[in-house]
């Protein structure tokens, strides 16, 4: 019998996935938490936990990644949002309120960069790709 060609198997779809470009590499980030309703709110903190965490946890293996969804009844407020704690230990807030998922990570991504280049500025190094490359002048 001639096997019979299937497409990418389960596996390969998921990694496809996981390893889609751009790559979400946090360099600064030491750990995020997310808070968001379990059902019937926060639509695009959800998909955001959905689509884009997976992601960030595997391109980040050294980021610890917690997630908190409590059920909230219909009086309650719970404001979704990201508490990150970056690697000098301080902490930023990302509020998830109204933003589709992709809004979300883009705003992530540029709080990595932005925190990164203060970092690569203060002390003279640059960070590529999870290495650390030190700017030195050749003085002739």
């Amino acid at each position: 019998m001639s096997a019979v060609a299937r497409g990418p198997s389960k596996l390969a779809l998921i990694l496809r996935q996981l390893k889609q470009e751009p790559r979400p590499i946090l360099s600064s980030v030491q750990s995020l938490h997310c808070t968001y309703a379990s059902k019937n709110d926060h639509f695009g903190a959800r998909h955001f936990g959905k689509e884009y965490l997976p992601r960030i946890a595997y391109n980040n293996p050294d980021v610890q990644i917690t997630v908190s969804r409590p059920l909230k009844k219909p009086e309650e407020s719970l404001l979704p949002v990201i508490d990150i704690t970056l690697l000098d230990g301080t902490k930023r807030t990302v509020e998830m309120a109204g933003k589709q998922s992709n809004i979300i990570f883009d705003e992530l991504l540029n709080l990595n960069k932005t925190v990164a280049a203060k970092v690569a500025k203060a002390t003279g190094s640059i960070k590529k790709g999870g290495r650390s490359f030190t700017k030195t002048r050749r003085i002739l």
